[in-house]
């Protein structure tokens, strides 16, 4: 995860405004542009849910960042 477009998709995850209620598929694509493909943010969202950085909430549409996701994402992106 070292480029660009991985370490933007990683900062959009740790926005204040997603801890409370998480955050949605179409909240990321509006914060990473019209012109990034859907394909690779749905891949980083998988690599992502793998590595059980981030949960779904359950009968949502919401995506919550975890405890050990956020310690993922300081990690990668410093």
């Amino acid at each position: 995860m070292r480029k660009e477009h991985q370490i933007e998709f990683l900062e959009a995850l740790l926005s204040p405004a997603y801890r409370a209620c998480g955050f949605k598929y179409k909240d990321l694509k509006q914060i990473l542009g019209k012109n990034r493909k859907t394909a690779k943010i749905t891949y980083e969202l998988h690599k992502l849910r793998e590595r059980d950085a981030v949960k779904k909430l359950q009968n949502t549409h919401y995506y919550r960042l975890t405890k050990e996701g956020y310690i993922l994402n300081f990690f990668l992106i410093f």
